[in-house]
């Protein structure tokens, strides 16, 4: 079964608040057998999270240019 999207998403905060990483690698990814990119996607979404996380463990933000317009809250 391996871990939900959830849980996957719990151990990428984990691991972005560890101050002392060096690499990651992601081995288990086939995308020739991925349906509809679904892994793929997830994937994406797990190294960005642990990027976001440890940026903003670190006391970095993301400069409000490069923010989308039409993703603004309210």
């Amino acid at each position: 079964g391996g871990l939900t999207s959830r849980e996957l998403m719990a151990v990428a905060d984990l691991i972005g608040a560890y101050d002392r990483i060096g690499l990651i690698n992601v081995t288990d990814l086939c995308p020739l057998v991925d349906i509809n990119g679904a892994t793929t996607k997830l994937m994406a979404c797990f190294l960005l999270r642990i990027a976001a996380v440890a940026a903003h463990a670190r006391g970095s933000r993301v400069d409000p240019s490069l923010r989308r317009s039409d993703l603004q809250n309210g």
